[in-house]
């Protein structure tokens, strides 16, 4: 596993968010942004049916937190007939 800096070195500019996940070697292939999503999209299908019921504390890593959050708050926005989006970054 290499680090942002290390990944940098050999492809300057990149970008977690944008470039997505640089490849490793076959035991580390690393995760493309479309399997995240679909695997966000799993843990939301189970999500979804308990919030009616209230809040669902949901615990993951870093990086994987950050596409739940920014995918279930874009499906209420979307639902709620908001076509446009502020984000504030701290």
């Amino acid at each position: 596993m290499r680090t942002a800096e290390q990944i940098r070195e050999s492809r300057p500019g990149w970008d977690l968010w944008r470039d997505g996940v640089v490849p490793g070697d076959a035991e580390h292939p690393g995760e493309q942004p479309a399997q995240v999503a679909a695997r966000t999209d799993a843990v939301l299908d189970r999500i979804r049916p308990l919030l009616s019921d209230g809040d669902v504390a949901v615990a993951a890593h870093g990086h994987l937190s950050r596409v739940l959050a920014v995918r279930l708050r874009l499906e209420r926005f979307v639902a709620q007939g908001a076509w446009s989006v502020r984000c504030a970054l701290a």
